[in-house]
């Protein structure tokens, strides 16, 4: 089956990614999806990191039709967020969200709730999630 285009939206540019959303390769590619399941998780964190601490966007609308996910040529998985309609900048928290902290908040619990699709058990869905936030530390840490 062909990759679809998505719309993908940051400050500098619109563009188009290539790939499957993450809810679509779930179900269609089970086999390559599981065996790489800690690899999207790490790139899932280089990317949500990147927004936030590049860009300084909160995206405001994680969820698995979200993330798009394609394959390299040596079969390893790159993610892009997409869909950045209810985005906000960082700076200019809507006065309903007491700060900033708060909204990221927000934006983490979107995240584990997608990291809950990704793993199979309460302990993998942790481990996931461990890993998750190494990952994004160790992005963050390469940005700033």
């Amino acid at each position: 089956s062909e990759n679809k285009k998505y719309k993908s939206i940051t400050p500098m540019r619109l563009k188009y990614e290539q790939g499957f959303t993450l809810e679509k390769i779930r179900k269609t590619d089970k086999k390559w999806f599981n065996e790489n399941k800690k690899e999207i998780t790490k790139e899932l964190a280089k990317s949500l990191a990147d927004i936030h601490l590049r860009y300084g966007i909160i995206h405001s609308d994680l969820n698995d039709a979200n993330i798009v996910i394609r394959k390299t040529k040596t079969g390893k998985p790159k993610v892009k967020l997409i869909d950045f309609e209810f985005s906000t900048p960082i700076k200019k928290i809507p006065k309903f969200y007491e700060s900033n902290e708060r909204m990221m908040e927000f934006e983490f619990s979107r995240i584990k709730d997608t990291i809950k699709e990704i793993g199979k058990t309460d302990k993998e869905n942790k481990e996931l999630w461990k890993l998750f936030q190494k990952e994004y530390e160790k992005a963050a840490n390469r940005i700033l």
